[in-house]
């Protein structure tokens, strides 16, 4: 296997060894550890192990690695330190192996770097270095289809780790991915697992791995008798004695505190945010139009009907506060999941046809969320897709900026976007105005995490209470946000009572019915995806 597929499938990037140095060197000022033993899980070549050899010289070396040539490297540089070298797959190790007979007599160190890449990605590639399938995050099986299951195998690891040394006088020290950091945090939170002090320091990813991601090295202190924390600091780790933040846990959620976060709007949507169109079809399903044709992504020219055609914002065109025109044309060719597509071959006979000569791309898609569906199905569609109009975000963006889309044709946005659907162009202008006021901003800023790939979910968005934000964002407020976003003067008094008035009065219950349905071409019955 190359290095680049290496990488690729085990998320193999090997600790240099002045840096192993650096965070032994903390682990032993900063968190007085002394170990008895020291544990390096995916050891890989071993610079860890090294490094702790210096650091702590009378301590017990254990490295366990599924690569049998890494070991033998690791053997050769630790030549004269006595380790125990362990090959085996550390999804399925008995970590008694280490333990001893009597864990509470010993201190451990465990640290390393294990895989930095997730299981969707392995799967994608075909690799076998995968936990034996379980519900790790106890999702539900729709958040499984969605993504929302996805997770770092270090995580996994991590979680192992943890719930193996739980009663021991232990010090993890991991370096991974910053959300790995945060979502660890979250479930030893969730599962009841004391400990006495879990920081996370920041550090230069891309200068130590050349890999472009936010990474940390992760500490928790374990120990038998250890109480739950509700905050885990943040630091850099080139000045590790600064907090700069905490990660606060409260109600099943995360919560970033870096001072003066304004919490006001905390609690559960009454509107259901929606996520956009998912096809994974792009050259067929996504179209651009020249000269009256469309032409799809390899540039050829479709002649299809219009009816199963509509215009498309990606996650890139979501930059002006009002879009009422785009480039882009996405064809559609199901009001609900998993609608039966044949109705086309009388509706849309053209659309048809040329779905079928492309057979063969809609049958590579690799993801769960269509086996078993009719052909050329797509996901993430309902009547709320069909409303005239929305107010959508981009999930990247690390400022989020809603849009209010609108067009003689209802506009869809892709499954990087959330979005809210109205029945009035009022109403999602007013509700466009909220969500890009200041105070809105700065408690969206409060709750989510920049560094993150996708900082704005729906789990994020659905946190903001727009019946908590109507005290608050007054007629005169949201014209000023009007002004800031140099808008023209467009909301009027009338309009502002109108919107409040139909919030409802429960807010932070179940949310509310979302805009009104279109048509399209199957002629279904509009009903709400479940």
């Amino acid at each position: 296997m190359s290095g680049d597929a290496r990488k690729r499938e085990f998320g193999d990037y090997q600790t240099p060894l002045p840096f192993a140095d650096e965070v032994c060197g903390y682990i032993k000022r900063f968190m007085g550890a002394d170990p008895d033993a020291v544990i390096e899980p995916t050891c890989g070549i071993g610079n860890f192990l090294l490094s702790a050899a210096r650091h702590f010289p009378l301590s017990r070396l254990y490295g366990i690695d599924i690569d049998s040539g890494y070991l033998a490297e690791a053997a050769r540089l630790l030549s004269g330190r006595l380790p125990v070298l362990i090959n085996h797959d550390l999804f399925d190790f008995d970590f008694n192996t280490v333990l001893g007979p009597d864990p509470s007599k010993n201190r451990f160190l465990v640290i390393g770097n294990p895989p930095w890449v997730n299981n969707s990605t392995l799967s994608t590639l075909g690799g076998g270095n995968l936990p034996v399938k379980s519900n790790f995050k106890r999702m539900r099986g729709i958040d499984a289809l969605t993504g929302s299951s996805n997770f770092d195998i270090s995580e996994y690891m991590i979680m192992t780790i943890v719930e193996a040394f739980e009663a021991t006088d232990t010090v993890i020290a991991m370096l991974c991915k910053t959300t790995v950091a945060r979502n660890v945090f979250k479930e030893m939170m969730r599962s009841h697992i004391g400990f006495s002090d879990m920081r996370m320091l920041n550090i230069d990813a891309k200068r130590v791995f050349g890999v472009s991601a936010s990474g940390c090295l992760l500490v928790i202190r374990l120990g038998a008798g250890r109480v739950c924390q509700e905050q885990c600091g943040v630091y850099d780790f080139s000045e590790p004695e600064k907090e700069i933040s905490r990660v606060a846990y409260a109600d099943g959620r995360l919560r970033s505190e870096m001072g003066g976060v304004d919490a006001r709007f905390d609690g559960a949507c009454c509107f259901e945010w929606r996520q956009g169109i998912k096809h994974d079809c792009s050259p067929v399903m996504e179209l651009t139009k020249k000269d009256g044709v469309y032409l799809n992504g390899r540039l050829e020219t479709v002649d299809i009907e219009d009816v199963c055609v509509f215009p498309l914002v990606k996650s890139s065109g979501l930059k002006k506060h009002i879009i009422s025109e785009t480039s882009k044309y996405v064809i559609v060719p199901q009001i609900r999941v998993k609608e039966d597509t044949s109705a086309l071959m009388a509706a849309a006979p053209r659309t048809w046809g040329y779905l079928c000569e492309n057979r063969r791309s809609f049958d590579n898609r690799r993801s769960s969320v269509y086996r078993g569906s009719p052909p050329f199905s797509v996901f993430g569609v309902g009547d709320y897709s069909f409303s005239r109009y929305k107010v959508g975000v981009s999930g990247f963006y690390k400022k989020p900026l809603f849009a209010l889309l609108h067009g003689e044709r209802p506009m869809m946005v892709d499954d990087t976007c959330y979005f809210l659907s109205f029945p009035t162009y009022g109403d999602a202008y007013v509700a466009m105005l909220m969500l890009n006021s200041d105070e809105v901003q700065s408690f969206l800023k409060g709750i989510s995490f920049p560094d993150s790939k996708r900082p704005y979910t729906k789990k994020v968005l659905e946190r903001i209470d727009f019946g908590k934000m109507s005290g608050v964002l007054t007629y005169g407020r949201l014209c000023e946000t009007e002004e800031r976003l140099s808008l023209p003067p467009s909301i009027t008094p009338d309009m502002y009572r109108g919107f409040i008035e139909r919030v409802p009065k429960n807010a932070g219950g179940p949310p509310a019915s979302g805009g009104q349905g279109a048509g399209c071409p199957t002629g279904a019955r509009l009903v709400e995806e479940g």
